[in-house]
């Protein structure tokens, strides 16, 4: 517990590495392909495939961290985050949609939530996990203007490369300062799904589709729509993509410890699911810039 500040840290700057090259591939692959003429189809299948791997991702990354331990698990994910920041180096559509799916199957998201709530003290667990998911969501924005910048003066590749360095030196560091835990028991895979509560389920299917809706239009639609009919530049078209994620960071890093809905969770999302059907019936008319 002593080491539990520089450990909380270690972890952030992982996670945020990751995002920050997620969050860049998010403006870099849509303008890039859609600057290359490939069909919006396409583009979208990479980040299909991208959010399929992450709906299935959290059951393989409780088991893996059950069998490997915390600390394998989350510099082996860092080391593959990097390794297929490689495969852009080679002109082959099978290793970008390959990198799509292996990214999206060792997300961090999960993994590191749960090495910060046995490391960090019980009163500040959930203040810590809030702040470093939604700081994620800032660092994936800051993510999507620098790869609209890095595009305008480099090649795909070396925009890749570059995020590639920085999700390095994570890996690089949490190997060397990472304290390890590992669990006792050996959880049985066949009981994995059973033992999950169906309103747990329900809770992750309206996740993963909340996100998969988010995605469709504001990953792969906005971007390639700002870029062909107004003939914005990867940079600008960053800026924008960059102002929503930041300040969705921002909310979900504050929201718990400084707002307090008078409501109970259940009516709070639905609530919540009534303003986005109304606010997608309103995304559905093509609007001015």
């Amino acid at each position: 517990m002593d080491s539990h500040k520089r450990t909380i840290a270690i972890i952030s700057f992982g996670h945020w590495s990751a995002a920050l090259t997620n969050g860049a591939l998010r403006v870099v692959l849509p303008v890039y392909f859609a600057a290359a003429g490939e069909p919006i189809s396409k583009i979208a299948l990479l980040f299909f495939l991208f959010k399929l791997a992450v709906v299935v991702a959290p059951m393989g990354m409780g088991l893996t961290l059950n069998r490997l331990g915390y600390k394998r698990t989350f510099v082996g994910a860092l080391g593959i985050h990097t390794f297929i920041s490689c495969f852009y180096l080679f002109p082959v559509s099978a290793l970008v949609f390959l990198e799509r799916f292996v990214r999206g199957v060792v997300y961090l998201s999960d993994m590191s939530a749960v090495y910060v709530k046995h490391f960090s003290p019980r009163e500040t667990q959930r203040f810590f996990v809030n702040l470093i998911l939604g700081l994620k969501e800032a660092s994936k924005g800051v993510g999507m203007l620098a790869g609209g910048l890095l595009l305008t003066v480099l090649s795909l590749r070396h925009t890749v490369l570059v995020f590639a360095a920085v999700t390095a030196v994570s890996t690089l560091l949490a190997w060397h300062f990472l304290p390890d835990l590992k669990e006792q028991t050996r959880t049985p895979v066949r009981k994995l799904w059973r033992t999950v509560a169906s309103k747990i389920k329900t809770l992750g299917l309206g996740f993963g589709l909340l996100h998969g809706a988010l995605d469709a239009w504001g990953v792969v639609v906005l971007p390639v729509y700002l870029t062909t009919v107004f003939g914005l530049s990867p940079a600008f078209v960053g800026a924008v993509m960059m102002g929503q994620y930041v300040f969705h960071g921002v909310v979900v890093a504050l929201f718990s410890r400084y707002i307090n809905i008078p409501a109970d969770s259940r009516t709070v999302l639905v609530m919540a699911g009534l303003a986005l059907v109304a606010l997608c019936l309103a995304l559905s008319a093509a609007w001015p810039l």
